[in-house]
């Protein structure tokens, strides 16, 4: 079965992204969840055993099993993207209709967390990184790297001393980094969209389930 062969991060993550991109819905978010706890308990059952093996590499078994640590949250972190990107119902922030658009909930907290500002002065790096990755993509392929990137990686986008004032802000209001990555996503989506004269409706255009239907 495909689940036993798909224990490499790089697969793992790309059936994660298959199970959201098909039309299983919900009952798809279930099975990724349970293929990601899976391989969780996989890759701790494995690294238990090679330590009670090699004692006398301990020290090296523990950098092993920190990196893999590593991995698994940046794969939590992709999931946590993809459910955003796809699922923007489990978004506070996010209107669930496509385009996606700022809640009024998420306008405030992007109006708190002053990302129109944070946009503004980065904008040169994230015009020249969005650019780079994807020079010949429609508007829906950019505004779901927008969101991906902001939950994965803010470094793509802002200079570290505007990410400790994200994570200063999170922290303050109870929520992990990665919870504000969709708003921030959208704001970055529409900075960009009026740089190049890009109609939001244009998202619909090209949206795989909109033209499935």
């Amino acid at each position: 079965m495909y689940v036993f062969v798909a224990f490499n991060m790089g697969d793992t993550f790309q059936l994660l992204r298959d199970i959201f991109t098909s039309d299983a819905g919900s009952f798809g978010f279930v099975v990724a969840f349970l293929l990601l706890m899976y391989l969780v308990v996989y890759k701790a059952t494995k690294f238990s055993s090679t330590m009670a093996a090699e004692h006398g590499v301990f020290g090296k078994r523990v950098d092993r099993i920190e990196d893999n640590t590593d991995k698994i949250k940046e794969e939590i972190m992709k999931l946590r993207a993809v459910i955003t990107s796809r699922l923007p119902l489990t978004d506070p922030y996010l209107q669930a209709q496509s385009p996606m658009r700022l809640t009024p909930k998420g306008m405030d907290i992007a109006k708190d967390l002053e990302v129109e500002r944070l946009v503004i002065g980065n904008w040169e790096g994230i015009y020249a990184f969005i650019d780079k990755n994807l020079a010949d993509k429609n508007a829906y392929d950019i505004q779901q790297f927008c969101i991906e990137q902001a939950t994965i990686n803010l470094s793509s986008f802002f200079s570290q001393s505007d990410i400790e004032a994200i994570k200063a802000f999170a922290f303050k209001s109870g929520r992990p980094v990665e919870a504000f990555g969709g708003l921030i996503g959208i704001v970055i989506r529409d900075a960009y969209f009026k740089h190049k004269g890009i109609s939001i409706d244009d998202v619909d255009k090209f949206d795989p389930d909109r033209s499935r239907g």
